[in-house]
């Protein structure tokens, strides 16, 4: 699935992924609205930053503020566990200033 090139999310705990070389990650959280109670709702992702997003990433601290320009939702099956594991490929995003105050 494609991400709107309108996607913000904050970042968490940024760096290098332990096994594969250029691939740089992160969890993100998104906004994705109100629930129906009135009260703000969140997703957090699994993040890993490829191509022309790599080299950006390493300039990442924990909490900064994105947007996502170029990016893909993964969703990987294991068989054999039987566990999905959902995750976001960035291809490209901009740094952001801070967009709330959480």
């Amino acid at each position: 699935m494609f991400i709107s090139s309108e996607q913000k999310g904050r970042v968490y705990n940024p760096k290098p992924n332990p096994r594969k070389d250029k691939i740089y990650m992160s969890n993100i959280s998104t906004y994705e609205g109100l629930d129906e109670f009135g009260d703000r709702k969140y997703c957090n992702w699994i993040c890993n930053y490829v191509g022309s997003a790599f080299e950006k990433a390493k300039k990442l601290k924990h909490r900064d503020d994105i947007k996502l320009t170029d990016a893909t939702i993964e969703r990987y099956y294991n068989k054999k566990t039987d566990k999905v594991r959902d995750s976001i490929t960035v291809y490209d995003f901009e740094i952001l200033e801070k967009f709330n105050n959480d």
